[in-house]
């Protein structure tokens, strides 16, 4: 009772008295001449801290500040701190962008205490809500795809590929049998490998995690050939990206399957996603990677509809998967679908419980997505008016979006508010193949 009791007393001060500190402070020290902005801890992943790199170069370009990174090493294998080449290419990405490495035991500590004083405070929610351009701090373990509306705002900001490092790159891409003079396409299809065999970031997962619960987002490799072929018709090569656990792709002309080659590391993956015509790929992370670039991707196979926003720019080109109901195998509805406790669902356990599995974008959805994709690159009509059906899917999205961070629907995820200027859209093409009116239209399950 007395713990209650200090709760409720914490409640009404501490956590008003907070806020106003917090939000005041933000302010006063943004106007401050000259004052830079700190961001700490980079995510270990990498992926996600790759994208958070992208964030800050927006955010210091549009802002003319300095931009203070104070982090542990964020990039796994974790003995790439000790490589020259690999820290100041990771540097160059974003020229203005200055980083102080510390141990990791150091952020752990920190992470315990920010935590703690949030807690106690009673504004822990303040630490994963995305921040502004005008936040002077900032704490960075919410999701950096939910800054839309920061990397929306104004003209693009890339990462570049530090010139420094060019020439060595270039000759890694020549000896991995790319045509010098040549185009080619990355393909991604995710497995269970990266996490399950390879033992990536050798972390701890949550107590009860299986890897299982995310088969939905895995993609045969075998599904994106027809787009291959098309692809190699067109005079394109295929690279094939990933790690060495997947399936091997062999018995192909014109299609590299880059992970087995001794090219194969992290910095590679991201020189070959800044110089392709798009990426193919799926709801995985690495998609991020070609977002931070701006190069063109395909993302199939997507299953959490409002997640689609997290792209946030129109050539994030994306298809989602069809709901099946377990005993019939009929398909739900879209109205169904764009309903907000399946919106953001990305676990097959979840989908099971409902009596849902997800069924995979077929061979001739992904390859009429791919002929879709190259048009649009050769047009570069990414920003043309969007279709009846496209039009409709965003519109819906947008609905979605403030049903999910409506305090009236009692969901409250804030987060979300800020995905709305997303400009990702579906494929035409399959929108026009599976969103016509009658389907669009139609509640309940169906046929």
């Amino acid at each position: 009772m007395i713990k209650r009791a200090l709760r409720s007393i914490s409640a009404a001060t501490l956590r008003p008295a907070a806020g106003v500190i917090v939000s005041l402070g933000s302010v006063f020290f943004a106007r401050l001449p000259g004052m830079p902005i700190f961001y700490f801890f980079l995510t270990p992943q990498n992926t996600a801290s790759v994208l958070t790199i992208h964030v800050l170069r927006k955010i210091q370009v549009t802002t003319g500040r300095r931009v203070i990174v104070i982090t542990a090493w964020a990039f796994w294998p974790w003995d790439t701190a000790k490589d020259p080449f690999f820290r100041s290419f990771i540097k160059g990405l974003a020229p203005r962008v200055h980083y102080i490495w510390i141990p990791i035991w150091l952020q752990r500590l920190a992470l315990k205490r920010v935590n703690l004083l949030a807690r106690l405070i009673l504004r822990h929610e303040d630490l994963y809500r995305p921040a502004s351009l005008r936040s002077t701090i900032r704490y960075g373990t919410s999701s950096t795809m939910l800054h839309a509306d920061i990397l929306n705002h104004g003209s693009r900001e890339v990462l570049y590929i530090p010139k420094s490092h060019e020439n060595i790159m270039e000759a890694r891409l020549e000896a991995l049998g790319v045509p010098k003079d040549g185009w080619f396409v990355c393909a991604h299809a995710r497995e269970h490998g990266w996490l399950r065999d390879m033992n990536a970031y050798e972390s701890k997962l949550p107590a009860g995690y299986r890897h299982e619960q995310e088969d939905h987002r895995n993609v045969d490799i075998e599904d994106y050939f027809l787009a291959f072929d098309h692809i190699r018709s067109m005079g394109g090569t295929v690279v094939r990206v990933g790690d060495p656990s997947m399936k091997p792709v062999t018995g192909m002309s014109g299609v590299i399957d880059y992970p087995f080659t001794e090219q194969w590391s992290m910095l590679m993956d991201l020189y070959l996603v800044s110089k392709c015509r798009f990426v193919l790929g799926c709801q995985s992370g690495f998609a991020s990677f070609p977002v931070a670039f701006d190069t063109p991707v395909l993302i199939t196979n997507f299953t959490a509809i409002a997640n689609t926003a997290r792209f946030p720019y129109s050539n994030n080109i994306f298809l989602f998967m069809q709901m099946l109901e377990h005993e019939s195998g009929k398909r739900l509805d879209m109205e169904h679908i764009y309903d907000p406790r399946l919106s953001t669902m990305s676990n097959s356990f979840q989908f099971d419980a409902l009596g849902y599995r997800c069924q995979t974008n077929t061979p001739e959805d992904i390859l009429e997505a791919t002929k879709e994709m190259l048009n649009l690159i050769e047009n570069d009509s990414f920003n043309h008016p969007r279709s009846t059906e496209q039009e409709l899917f965003h519109q819906k999205r947008l609905d979605t979006l403030d049903r999910i961070s409506s305090p009236e629907q009692r969901l409250g995820n804030d987060k979300y508010i800020t995905l709305r200027s997303s400009e990702s859209r579906i494929s035409a093409a399959f929108a026009a193949r599976y969103l016509s009116a009658g389907q669009s239209q139609t509640i309940g399950i169906q046929d």
